[in-house]
Order: structure tokens, then C-alpha cells, then sequence
């Protein structure tokens, strides 16, 4: 994966995480406010509680009150009856309820007891008997709150009742009362509202702790007359708040002067006595800030005024509780998301590993594309031009494995890039042009040589540069377009030869017909008039001279164009033979040429004919000649080659193979590459006007297209020239050679008198001269003008012609033709066939149609005589 792709994955995985941890954060602060709302929450409800607890107490003793002041304006005849019960105390200073034995329980009735004496006054006696009217209302209090320890009424006048029973040795009734706090708030000077109220915490005479007086003034008359009241111990206060004690929350329920009423928390040394003593930043925090939840030590504080008692409660919560809880209650969130997110990265991993495995099995997918493309393919590293990529056939190609590719730079591995320069150019071109093809050749670090293309490409992803490049190996393309070029070339020799062929065919048959006209004249009229005229012979043997040059003109360019017949060819052993040409060409060359010779030790043998072997050495010693202006050095050589590739110069074709090489270079100026391919034309020369026909190299393009042979040639501007004539090396041995036979061997001229002769010829000139020719030497002649009279005349006169003397060339019908139509019905009768050019006939249709000979125009008479005594003998 690219870095800045696995960057953008990190970053959506942070961002993932972020925001899960941004939730589970949130949710935290949602739950720590949550906690502390309900913690405020508790506190409010706690304070309703104990408001209501106070309450009820209050309104508690404020129907005692009326229940005393209902007894003040009626106590009733019962109560006022109970009086006489009352009396002296024995041991006190005092009266009481002596009228009565002490009960077996204490909770059976009230006692009362008063200070002094007991006064007949009608007010104190009605409220006596209010006071002990009062038991009922007593026992509904002690009903009501049960771990009350009394209920009780006090009166101005120094007595008091007190519910349940306690003994007068316990409990009597003196002066120090009046001066409580219990009673104390309850008179008018303190409590001028008369409402029920409560009292500070004070100690239990009897033992009990602490404990506080919920009382009311009691009136009668608009006078007070005293107060009706209950203790509560602070435990039964304390009672309320015990759902507060396992919370792990410390509550306290404090006067104004921080005197702690009640307590609940994770106290394990006991409360403190006196809130404003032991915390007094707490306790100022709690009544400065009422209502509103503060933070302190630690913890939280939230404290509230108590309704209708002067008392404050201060819940206080550790703020490690609140985050206990936010955490526990943030824990399942955070589990779920765990989990969810464990799943999510089970989920992402997997399908990450499969992707993975998919790109895994993509890029070997791509990578086995790669190695088995027949193209090499490689990634550059423009700013290094180091390999970072290639392959298989690109290491397979230069030799190396990929870890030494990645190791290598460009122009490490050689060829036109070998150099830093070269390599800055071309990645200036690419990167300005964003692709560029070219061709690289060079040699690579094996020796081996190479031909590409280059196919560049610049790429860039995620910052970084980088150039691909698909190199295809164009060596045999290029084999093929040279193979290609060779056989464009090799077409075009052979159709300029083709046409050369036909043009030459044409004129040499026109020009032959012209020239045997000639001949035949000068022949006929030196036969009869040369010996009376001695002047006349002499100018009609120069016609005759002239008339043979023409013809071997004609004949080197009918070689030239289609080579030669090879009937006179035979095994040769080359050595001897070039010795022997060699040394009659000594004779021709100038002294100032050296002639260097280099012979194998056993000598080739090929088949060939010794006069075209001589034409071909002549020619080319004689062009040798010509370039080195007379002075030099000629070196002929023979050996045997062996090619694997090589390309003839005249035909353009691939010559592979053994072949008998003769090898002729001298020291010249050598050939000009612009002239290479047309030193084999018929006519083409570098030499100046006069010096030369430039029939020589024609006529030995024209003899080894006879043989089947090439020629290679080796040359530059000033090293020489190099001709290596190669013929295919021949098995036989060359025969003995037969001594020429003697003037007396040597066979008599033919006598033709009588001689029936069928004579076809188109040109009237020729047919004329013929025809006199043969009837002058005796023969009886049949002329005929064309072949479809003379095969007539045959038919009327069948059997009654010993030879038959045609021309090839004619309008309708061919000699050839006339000859297949008489072969039909005769068998017998010799043949001689006479053509402008030689090659139209082939040695085919000669056997198969038993064709004696075939004459080349012009012939002579002589040549003619021969031709008819051969065909005659055979």
C-alpha cells in the first residue's frame, strides 16, 4: 500500500478512534453529570424527607397544643375528678398523682408532679386537669413515635405531666425545667408567633444522648400557661437517614452553630459533635452556598435549609464515588465499543487480509503477466536512474537476476545509455513529452550485442517519480527487415535482370537477324568474287571482323542476362586450372602489377567450364587492373569456406553452406558504397569514355547465375577490393584429359549433294542468303517464309526431307512448335534450330524432341557445315 494511502487509513483509524473515545469521554460526563444531578437529586429528596419528618413532628405538637388548650377550656368532669388523686409527695417539695400506685408498666399512664404546694385555685386546678386529661393525646404520640422517650406538658405555674410513667424518685418537677432550652423557646418573649418549634440538642437526663424537644406554646385566654412537647433522640432522627449509609455518602443535619443533630455516612470513628469545630470551611461553604451543589476537599457539597426547623442538612459525596459510578456507568458503553470495535477489527482485518490475499493473488496474476510478456519491462528511478522493478524476461535478457537488476543503474548495463549525458537527455524528453520511443543498440557486459525499442513512459503517484519503460527486443525485426530489404533487393535484381533479359532477348534476336544478314552478304560475295578481287576480299574480312565483334558483343550480353549454356562444363580441380589461366595472363598484364598467389594443399574440384572459369578470372583481374591504374598488387587464392550467413552481391540472396571459394583483391582504391549495387549491370563503368564497355562484371553476374554461384565482396574507400567467387564444390574427379586430335583425324567436310533440306526463316535477307548458300554447297532446299507453310509443304512431301533448318523466333507459329508437329508423324529427320538469342530454347524440349543443335545467329558457313555433318552423323 502507497504511504500516503496507509497515512489516510491511520488517520480515518485515529479519527475512528477519536470519536469512539470522544463518545465514551462524553458519555463519562454525561454519566458524572447524571450522577451528580442525582446526587443533588438525593439531597433534595433526603431534605423532603427529613423536612417532612419535621414536619410531622411539628404539626405532632401543634395538635398536642390544641388538644391542651381544648383541655384548658373544658377539661371535663372526669379530669377534674382525677384531681383529688393529686397530693403531697413524700421526700419532695412537691405534689403528684399519689392517688395512684405505680404501674406495672411504665407505659400504663402519665405522672404528674408539681413544685410546692398545691394552691385551691379553680384556674390551676383546671389546668391540672387538663394536664392529666392530656394521657390519650400522649399515648397517640407515643404511638406515633415509638422510640420517643416522653411526652409531656409543662406548665408556668411549676408542675408538669410526663408520659409514659416514671417514679418520683426519678423525675420531679423544680424550677431549673423552666429554664431548659425546650421550654425556654416556647415563650412568648422567644417565640411570640406561638408556633411549634424544636429545640437545640441538649443531653437526656435519663441517659438517652442527645436529643431534641419538638413543642408548642400552649395559650388560654390569650395567656400562656406553658408548653406541650416530645423528645426525639438524634438516633431517631438519624433513622431517617440510614438509606445514606451504604451510599457511601456523609450527611449531616446541623443547627445554625453547626451542632450535629443527626449523621449517616462511612464514619468509622463516630461523628463529630460540632460540624462548625471539626469542618468549618465545610460548614461555611454549606450555609453560604444552600441549594447549589458545590465542590470541596474533594468532594461534592450540596446542603438545604430544612422547612420549618432551624437546622441545615449537608450531603457531601466523594468525588471518586461520582466517577466510580460515571466509570461503572460508562463501563457496559465501553465494553460495547470494545467489543464492537474488537468486531470491527476482526471484521476490517479480515477483510483486509482478504484484500490482501486478493492483491496478493492480483499481483502475482500481474507479475506472471509480467514475466511471461515477451516484452522486458522496467521501472527507473529518474532522480537515481536506478532499477526499482523488472521482469523476468528483462533479467532473462541481460543475465542477471532481479536482485542484481534492483542493484544496477541504467547506465550500468551499457549500450547508447551508457553514459550519464545520454541518460539526462532522454529523461529531459520524457518528462517534457510524458512518453518517447527510440531504438537502443549497444553491446551488453557478456559481449553480447543488442537491438531494442524503448518504449518510455513518466508516472508519477503519491509524490513519487518514476519512469516505466517496455523495452521489446527488436533484433529479429530487425534480421527480418534486413532479410526484408535483402529480398526487395534480391526482387528488384531480379526483375531489373528479368527486364534486362527481355530487352536483351529482343535486340539480340533483331540484332543478330541484322548482323547474320551481314555475314551471309559478305560471306556470298567474298566466296564469289574475293579471289578475282584481292581489295574486295580484304574490306569484306573487315565486315566479317566487325561482324564477329558485334556478335560477342551480343553473346557477353545474352550472358549477362540469362548465362550461359553449360553442356561444356565439367569437373575441374581449380588450382591447375587457374595456374594455367594465371600464367596466359601474365602475358596481358603490365610488369608493375604483382601478382601474389595462395593455393591449398589439396585443391577443390568443381564443375564448371574452363572457358567460363577463364572469362571469370580475366574479367576480374582485368577490372583489378584497370583500378590500380597498371601498378599494384592482384592476389588470387583458393580455399574452401563454410557460411553460416553471408549475402551475395549480384542476387541478393542468404548463402549458407560449404562452397570452393576463389578469392581475387588487390589494392586499389576499392569500391563506393554508392556504387556497390550496380557494379553487375551491363554497361555500367567508373571508367572514363573509351576504356572500357562495362560488360566485365555483367558477364560474371551472367556466368555464376549459370552455376548456381555468388559472390561476396569485402571492400572500403581506399583498403581495396575483395571478390570471393563461390562454386558449389563437386564430388567427381576431373577426368583425363585427351590429346587434341591430329589434321588427319580431325573430321572431312560434310558432302551435302543431294542433300533434301527444309529451310524456315521469317527474314527474307537471311532466307535468301541461306538458301543460296546450301544449294551453292549442293543441296536441294525447300525455303519456306514461316513455319505454318513450311509444316504445309512437309505434309505434302512427308518422308521426303533429310533435314529440317529453322528459325525459333517467328510470327505465328514458334520453330519449336513446327518441330513438336513434325516429331508427330516423323521421327527421322535431323534437326537444327537457329535463334537470336540462345536461352529461348530449353535443354528439355532439345532432348525430348531430338533437336541436334541450336545455332546462335549470325553463323558462319563453316559453323553451319559443322553443325549439319554432327546432326547428319547422329
Amino acid at each position: 500500500m502507497p504511504a500516503r494511502a496507509r497515512a489516510q487509513t491511520l488517520l480515518v483509524r485515529l479519527a475512528i478512534l477519536a470519536a469512539l473515545l470522544g463518545g465514551v469521554v462524553l458519555h463519562g460526563l454525561v454519566a458524572i453529570h447524571g450522577e451528580v444531578a442525582r446526587f443533588e437529586h438525593r439531597s433534595e429528596r433526603l431534605a423532603l424527607l427529613l423536612g417532612a419528618v419535621t414536619h410531622r413532628a411539628l404539626d405532632t405538637a401543634d395538635a398536642l397544643r390544641t388538644a391542651a388548650e381544648a383541655g384548658l377550656a373544658d377539661p371535663g368532669p372526669r379530669a377534674l375528678d382525677r384531681l383529688r388523686l393529686l397530693g403531697p409527695v413524700p421526700d419532695q417539695d412537691g405534689y403528684g398523682l399519689v392517688g395512684l400506685a405505680p404501674p406495672a408498666r411504665p407505659e400504663a399512664r402519665l405522672n404528674l408532679t408539681g413544685e410546692g404546694v398545691l394552691e385551691d385555685d379553680p384556674a390551676l386546678h383546671r389546668e391540672l386537669a387538663m394536664a392529666l386529661a392530656l394521657e390519650p393525646a400522649f399515648r397517640w404520640v407515643r404511638r406515633a413515635y415509638p422510640q420517643t422517650p416522653w411526652v409531656y406538658y409543662i406548665s408556668a405555674r411549676g408542675f408538669m405531666s410526663l408520659y409514659p410513667y416514671l417514679p418520683f424518685d426519678r423525675l420531679f418537677m423544680s424550677e431549673a425545667i423552666h429554664d431548659f432550652e425546650l421550654y425556654a423557646k416556647g415563650l412568648p418573649a422567644r417565640n411570640p408567633q406561638r408556633r411549634p418549634y424544636v429545640s437545640e440538642v441538649y443531653l437526656d437526663a435519663a441517659g438517652r444522648g442527645p436529643m431534641v424537644t419538638f413543642g408548642a406554646p400552649v395559650y388560654g385566654e390569650g395567656r400562656f400557661h406553658g408548653i406541650v412537647g416530645f423528645d426525639l433522640t438524634l438516633d431517631r432522627i438519624g433513622a431517617y437517614l440510614g438509606p445514606e449509609q451504604g451510599s457511601g455518602d456523609r450527611v449531616y443535619v446541623v443547627d445554625m452553630t453547626g451542632r450535629v443533630i443527626a449523621a449517616a455516612g462511612p464514619e468509622t470513628g463516630g461523628y463529630p459533635a460540632s460540624l462548625a469545630e471539626s469542618r468549618p470551611a465545610l460548614f461555611a461553604l454549606a450555609r453560604a452556598y444552600q441549594g447549589v451543589t458545590k465542590m470541596f476537599d474533594g468532594a461534592r457539597v450540596h446542603s438545604v435549609q430544612l422547612d420549618g426547623v432551624p437546622w441545615l442538612m449537608v450531603h457531601e459525596r466523594a468525588n471518586w464515588r461520582i466517577y466510580r459510578y460515571a466509570l461503572l456507568a460508562t463501563l457496559p458503553l465501553v465494553l460495547f465499543l470494545c467489543v464492537l470495535l474488537g468486531a470491527i477489527t476482526i471484521f476490517v482485518r479480515e477483510r483486509q487480509r482478504q484484500r490482501n490475499r486478493e492483491s496478493e493473488r492480483s499481483l502475482r496474476r500481474f507479475r506472471h503477466l509480467l514475466d511471461c510478456s515477451t516484452d522486458m519491462i522496467a521501472v527507473v528511478d529518474p532522480r537515481t536512474a536506478r532499477y526499482l522493478d523488472a521482469n523476468q524476461t528483462f533479467c532473462d535478457f541481460v543475465g542477471r537476476s532481479a536482485p542484481e537488476i534492483l542493484e544496477r543503474r541504467v547506465t550500468d548495463l551499457g549500450g547508447a545509455l551508457g553514459s550519464t549525458a545520454r541518460w539526462t537527455r532522454v529523461l529531459e524528453r520524457v518528462r517534457r513529452d510524458g512518453r518517447l520511443t527510440f531504438e537502443l543498440d549497444g553491446q551488453l557486459a557478456d559481449g553480447r550485442s543488442f537491438e531494442v525499442e524503448v518504449n518510455a513512459h513518466h508516472a508519477s503517484t503519491e509524490g513519487e517519480e518514476y519512469i516505466v519503460t517496455v523495452i521489446r527486443d527488436i533484433s529479429e525485426r530487425k534480421r527480418a527487415e534486413t532479410e526484408r530489404a535483402r529480398l526487395q533487393r534480391a526482387l528488384q535484381q531480379a526483375q531489373k535482370l528479368e527486364a534486362i533479359g527481355q530487352l536483351t532477348s529482343g535486340i539480340a534476336h533483331d540484332f543478330n537477324n541484322t548482323l547474320a544478314s551481314i555475314q551471309w552478304v559478305a560471306e556470298l560475295a567474298r566466296r564469289q568474287f574475293g579471289a578475282q578481287e584481292p581489295r574486295l576480299d580484304a574490306q569484306l574480312e573487315q565486315v566479317m571482323a566487325a561482324v564477329n565483334g558485334a556478335r560477342a558483343l551480343v553473346r557477353q550480353l545474352l550472358v549477362c542476362s540469362r548465362g550461359e549454356r553449360s553442356e561444356s562444363a565439367r569437373p575441374l580441380l581449380l588450382v591447375p586450372k587457374l595456374r594455367e589461366i594465371l600464367s596466359m595472363l601474365r602475358s596481358v598484364l603490365p610488369a608493375t602489377l604483382e601478382i601474389v598467389t595462395e593455393w591449398p594443399a589439396r585443391s577443390p574440384t568443381v564443375t564448371v567450364d574452363p572457358i567460363h572459369l577463364q572469362q571469370l578470372l580475366m574479367n576480374l583481374c582485368i577490372n583489378a587492373r584497370d583500378a590500380m591504374q597498371g601498378v599494384g598488387r592482384i592476389s588470387v587464392g583458393v580455399r574452401l569456406r563454410h557460411l553460416e550467413q553471408a549475402e551475395c552481391a549480384i542476387c541478393h540472396e542468404q548463402v549458407r553452406g560449404g562452397w570452393a571459394c576463389i578469392r581475387v583483391s588487390d589494392s586499389g582504391p576499392g569500391i563506393a558504397p554508392s556504387v556497390r549495387d550496380q557494379i553487375f549491370e551491363p554497361f555500367f563503368t567508373t571508367k572514363r569514355l573509351g576504356e572500357g564497355a562495362g560488360m566485365g562484371l555483367a558477364v560474371v553476374s551472367g556466368i555464376m547465375r549459370t552455376y548456381g554461384g555468388h559472390v561476396l565482396i569485402d571492400t572500403a574507400p581506399g583498403g581495396g577490393a575483395c571478390f570471393d567467387i563461390l562454386l558449389p564444390p563437386s564430388a567427381e574427379v576431373e577426368p583425363r584429359s585427351t590429346p587434341e586430335p591430329t589434321s588427319a583425324e580431325r573430321a572431312e567436310p560434310v558432302d551435302i549433294e543431294g542433300l533434301r533440306v527444309l529451310l524456315v526463316e521469317d527474314e527474307p535477307v537471311i532466307l535468301h542468303h541461306l538458301k543460296e548458300t546450301l544449294i551453292g554447297a549442293g543441296a536441294r532446299v525447300e525455303a519456306c517464309a514461316d513455319a505454318a507453310t513450311a509444316l504445309a509443304r512437309f505434309e505434302q512431301d512427308e518422308g521426303g526431307f533429310e533435314l529440317l533448318i529453322s528459325d525459333q523466333m517467328m510470327p505465328g507459329m514458334s520453330g519449336l512448335e513446327l518441330v513438336r508437329r513434325i516429331r508427330r508423324n516423323d521421327t527421322g529427320i535431323a534437326v537444327l534450330m537457329l535463334t537470336g538469342d540462345g536461352c529461348a530454347i530449353k535443354q528439355a524440349d532439345l532432348v525430348r524432341l531430338r533437336i541436334a543443335e541450336v545455332l546462335l545467329k549470325p553463323v558462319t558457313w563453316d559453323e553451319l557445315a559443322a553443325a549439319i555433318a554432327r546432326a547428319l552423323s547422329r
